[in-house]
């Protein structure tokens, strides 16, 4: 079995550039979901919140495989 994987609260860096401060991993009521809830540096009102496995994985750019955000 893999490591468990988690993210803790924090300033994070997408891979697209931005920066995010993440707030931490909430629970869905239905389910046995984990959502990482976060918000922009440049717009501290709006939230947004990602499933965990999504936040953690990693994209294609440009043929190398990268963290989709990266703890700065």
């Amino acid at each position: 079995m893999g490591k468990a994987r988690k993210v803790s609260p924090g300033k994070y860096k997408h891979f697209k550039g931005q920066v995010y401060i993440v707030i931490g991993v909430a629970s869905h009521t239905e389910g046995d979901y984990k959502m990482v809830v976060y918000y922009s540096e440049n717009k501290p009102e709006e939230l947004y919140c990602r499933p965990l496995e999504m936040f953690l994985e990693k994209v294609l750019v440009k043929d190398i495989y990268v963290p989709r955000f990266e703890k700065c």
